[in-house]
């Protein structure tokens, strides 16, 4: 039996560096209870629409240090007057994207998707799941004669 797929999407503005342009864009980030470990990042800018999944755990680490090699990179932003904004990097085949985000909305992104991420209800879904396979696992055995007869 499924149990549902809540999602939660934090819409903000950030700012997006492209080699030598700045353009302040929509970011929307997203979790998803049935992907735990994942967030998605979505960037309205000029030239459409992009978007990213990558680990949680970047974004969490990314608060307080710099984290993450290839794809998506995250850090405290190093310049002094931009100390409350957390820098993204984001690189492919195009190229690498800088995009600068509000920490404020950062953190209450992920503060209100730890609970059902990482918290009760995400414990008890997968308990749910963990017993149904079992469960599967067992018919299906009860189901075949062990000795081929």
């Amino acid at each position: 039996m499924g149990h549902p797929d809540l999602h939660l999407v934090l819409s903000f503005k950030g700012l997006l560096e492209l080699r030598d342009s700045e353009e302040l864009v929509r970011v929307r980030l997203g979790a998803r209870s049935l992907d735990p470990l994942a967030v998605w990042l979505g960037v309205d800018s000029q030239d459409g629409t992009t978007k990213w999944v990558f680990a949680r755990d970047l974004l969490v680490r990314g608060l307080h240090e710099c984290v993450g090699e290839g794809a998506v990179q995250v850090r405290p932003c190093p310049h002094p007057s931009r100390r409350a904004m957390v820098e993204v990097v984001l690189e492919g085949g195009a190229g690498y994207a800088r995009l600068l985000l509000p920490r404020g909305p950062v953190t209450h992104f992920l503060d209100s998707s730890d609970a059902f991420t990482h918290g009760e209800l995400s414990q008890e879904l997968m308990v749910k799941d963990l017993a149904a396979e079992l469960a599967e696992i067992l018919a299906a055995e009860s189901d075949q004669d062990p000795f081929g007869e």
